[in-house]
């Protein structure tokens, strides 16, 4: 069989090739907003929420003490959560205030009472999830409530699959997972803007890492006063 015979026989399967790949092409540029837009379900959960709830936490998402203040003055929310931060140097030496600090204050300024609101801290509360955990022990403190959490979109499905693994089944259910639109794009539509994309990017690693490592073991930098002083007087 010559050289000229073999390259006759391959040309229909490099025409079908072509002709293969060129579908793909035309596929993918025709069907490719159906195929991205799938990918938000990899990373936004929407969650029906109930007609009342006992508490909203506020933990990120634009516009979100502002979404707080109005479920609460609606009558939708009775109690507002905030949750504190491990403290870092500066606000262990009380230089800055810790973070709830602010969002007191902006929720004082849209007309929440002071009252409703309540900061929930536990020093031997660690980890990435923390904020969940002192959730996790707020339900614990009252076992008839619900409360939802007022997130980012994008961290929305990675915080409904930690608390599914952190908390007791009965208690994950009455906890309701609530993203908030962005300002600054449509994350239905994700490719289109590019924080959005570098968003989903990073929402999917984090997804993909959860499931693979759980969760995160570094620890935010922490500093103690005392101890640094006994470390100078030695």
């Amino acid at each position: 069989m010559t050289v000229n015979s073999l390259t006759q026989q391959d040309a229909p399967r490099r025409r079908w090739r072509r002709w293969w790949m060129l579908a793909v092409a035309v596929a993918l540029l025709v069907f490719h907003a159906p195929l991205l837009g799938f990918c938000t379900h990899l990373v936004i959960v929407h969650e029906p929420l109930p007609a009342q709830v006992d508490a909203v936490l506020i933990e990120g998402g634009d516009d979100r003490h502002a979404v707080a203040a109005q479920w609460f003055k609606s009558g939708f929310a009775n109690t507002i959560l905030l949750t504190r931060r491990v403290a870092v140097r500066n606000v262990a030496l009380g230089i800055v205030p810790p973070d709830d600090f602010f969002s007191r204050a902006k929720l004082l300024e849209l007309g929440v009472q002071d009252e409703a609101v309540q900061c929930l801290d536990d020093e031997q509360a660690h980890g990435e999830w923390r904020y969940l955990r002192l959730v996790g022990q707020w339900l614990t403190d009252h076992p008839r409530a619900n409360v939802v959490i007022l997130c980012d979109p994008f961290d929305s499905r990675l915080t409904r699959c930690a608390l599914n693994r952190l908390l007791p089944g009965v208690d994950a259910r009455r906890v309701y997972v609530h993203g908030l639109r962005s300002f600054a794009y449509d994350e239905r539509a994700w490719w289109r803007s590019r924080p959005a994309a570098v968003k989903m990017f990073e929402s999917l690693l984090a997804r993909a890492y959860a499931a693979w490592a759980g969760e995160d073991q570094d620890e935010p930098m922490t500093w103690n006063a005392d101890a640094y002083e006994r470390e100078l007087n030695h």
